[in-house]
């Protein structure tokens, strides 16, 4: 009766200094098996925390390293008088800076929302006029890429309880990543419904597409999808997340799926107001 226990109490001693890979004999069938059993789950899942914890830091590092080297490197070429501080260099180092700033303040909004420290003023919002309202800068962004926003938005408006910041903050956030991955000569539509009281956001995107196995892990931290949707122009992993600790913060659902343009379908569910109609149908607009 006692050796299982001394066993239990010195594997729980390895554990708690770190050494994860230690496990327990779990062959008994009474409840020291069962003990076991749950020990060495608890083993394996701290193990892929601290898996996930030592990618994380090492996916910022590089992440934060390559636009500063980047910044560095071109400083220094102004400074020997390599390279002239003309307009175009100095356009290139504020670009730099910016995916800096936005890669900062992510995980800064990301940490925020862990600790509960994210603040949301909720309201009336109107989805169809913030939808509006968020997608306009992208229909010039995305000629300059070679792609086409398709709107359909209901005449009616619809009604939900918001943060208006937060939200256009999530819309954005969808649009970019359709920017970021989509073919040159792609179609990206936007759309939005009320149904069975809940308001629908709809993003989905041409090709390429993101594999099956992929799409449960878009809304992990710094994961991003190995092959087609996987470029040098992509963030840093980090917008999707950012999406579903919004959605969630409104008591909402985001899920991903292929999309029928051959491309990637992200839908937001959000709760109606109260007093919002039980259904609208949208109509397709273009600039």
């Amino acid at each position: 009766f006692v050796a299982p226990i001394h066993q239990l109490a010195g594997a729980t001693h390895r554990l708690g200094a770190g050494k994860y890979t230690v496990k327990i004999p779990d062959t008994r069938q009474d409840e020291f098996g069962q003990l076991a059993r749950d020990f060495n789950g608890l083993a394996n899942i701290l193990a892929q925390n601290e898996k996930l914890r030592r990618d994380f830091v090492a996916d910022i590092s590089h992440e934060l390293r390559t636009p500063l080297a980047i910044l560095t490197g071109e400083i220094e070429a102004i400074q020997d008088g390599i390279r002239q501080p003309t307009p175009e260099a100095l356009t290139s180092l504020q670009h730099e800076i910016q995916s800096l700033t936005r890669l900062v303040d992510d995980l800064y909004q990301l940490a925020l929302s862990d600790v509960g420290g994210l603040r949301y003023q909720m309201q009336p919002v109107d989805l169809v006029a913030l939808t509006q309202q968020a997608a306009q800068p992208f229909f010039e962004r995305m000629l300059e890429h070679g792609l086409t926003l398709q709107l359909a938005l209901p005449e009616q408006p619809i009604q939900i309880h918001a943060d208006t910041a937060r939200l256009h903050q999530l819309i954005t956030n969808l649009l970019e990543n359709s920017v970021r991955y989509t073919d040159a000569g792609g179609v990206v539509q936007l759309s939005v419904q009320a149904v069975d009281g809940m308001a629908i956001l709809d993003c989905q995107d041409s090709a390429p597409s993101v594999d099956a196995a992929d799409l449960p892990r878009l809304f992990e931290r710094l994961y991003r999808v190995e092959g087609s949707r996987n470029r040098a122009t992509g963030g840093a992993g980090l917008g999707l997340p950012l999406c579903q600790s919004i959605v969630e913060a409104h008591h909402g659902h985001i899920h991903a799926q292929s999309s029928a343009q051959g491309g990637l379908w992200l839908r937001v569910q959000l709760p109606l107001s109260e007093s919002a109609p039980a259904g609208s149908a949208p109509h397709s607009s273009t600039p």
